[in-house]
């Protein structure tokens, strides 16, 4: 009796060390995956100033039931743009060239004239707020801006640790393997924030998203998604990024806004965006569930690299 107990304690020794060793291995290979696809991250904000391409916008609407209410396009020459106020930080800056499918006259000399008021803002904030309302003069009901020019930021240092990781099966893509991982927001972060907020630090890469939904409680906001991930360079080809809330009442939590990003190769060292789609929820209260109200579309050609460092004073 003695000598079966004591093989059995053994064997449960050892599955639980064979256990162990296999959750660790696990957990260094996703976080030596996280560390090398932030990197990868990082190159890409360094690589993507001064690149342009055109760009589509296309704005759809929708009811209760799914059915399409509105579409609408812009399309524009898409900058990264320097700004001069404030040295190494970039912005989005959208020379809109027609709307709905129409050609918008003289917009050469509108972006000439507009450069050069922009030159004289004094300071980035007001040089920002110029640029946008300039870029973004044609967009309905939602306006968006800053989706390229970061990629996979919940692989930010600062937010990582309030996101738990799980590898799922590799997948082939173009001949390509990636690599799979689902990440959901455990724990509240200062890094995380949403528009019912009432502080974050903006010192350090951060994700605020701006909702136009009161939602009770308050704070129930978490992040959630997916990377495809190429397995030999770790940049990141694809995400989709949800933000979930549970409303009051509300058996389980429901997504509030997702966005879907997929880069494609480029000329340069970096995946460049191909398509981005933003889709903004709303709450059916009665059905205790979300559903897709706004999707904005943004498509852009292959990217090409400006003649001259974007800044105000250069743009002609």
């Amino acid at each position: 009796m003695s000598g079966k107990a004591v093989s059995t304690h053994v064997l449960i020794a050892m599955a639980i060390i064979y256990c162990s060793l296999s959750i660790n291995a696990q957990t260094v290979q996703i976080e030596d995956i996280l560390v090398n696809a932030a990197q990868q991250a990082s190159t890409y904000s360094e690589a993507f100033k001064n690149l342009l391409a055109e760009e589509i916008k296309l704005f759809e609407t929708f009811d209760k039931n799914g059915n399409k209410k509105v579409k609408r396009t812009v399309g524009s020459t898409f900058i990264v743009y320097g700004l001069q106020n404030a040295e190494g930080q970039i912005v989005e800056f959208r020379n809109v060239t027609t709307a709905e499918g129409k050609p918008i006259g003289r917009t050469e000399n509108r972006a000439q004239i507009f450069f050069e008021k922009v030159a004289s803002a004094g300071n980035s904030a007001k040089e920002r707020q110029q640029l946008a309302d300039e870029s973004l003069r044609y967009d309905p009901e939602i306006k968006i801006d800053g989706l390229t020019l970061f990629q996979a930021l919940p692989l930010a240092v600062n937010i990582r640790p309030a996101l738990e990781f799980t590898r799922l099966p590799d997948e082939i893509l173009g001949g390509r393997k990636l690599i799979v991982l689902t990440y959901k927001q455990v724990k509240p972060s200062s890094a995380i924030r949403t528009s019912t907020d009432a502080n974050g630090s903006s010192a350090e890469t951060s994700m605020a998203f701006d909702l136009d939904l009161k939602i009770e409680p308050a704070g129930t906001e978490r992040l959630r998604g997916t990377f495809w991930i190429d397995a030999e360079t770790f940049q990141t080809r694809r995400e989709v990024r949800e933000l979930t809330a549970q409303p009051q009442n509300f058996p389980a939590p429901v997504v509030i806004s997702k966005t879907e990003f997929n880069y494609s190769d480029s000329l340069f060292d970096i995946l460049t965006p191909a398509t981005i789609i933003y889709t903004d929820y709303n709450l059916d209260k009665k059905k205790l569930v979300s559903f897709p109200d706004l999707r904005v579309t943004f498509t852009y050609s292959k990217f090409s690299k400006a003649d001259v460092e974007v800044k105000s004073a250069e743009v002609k």
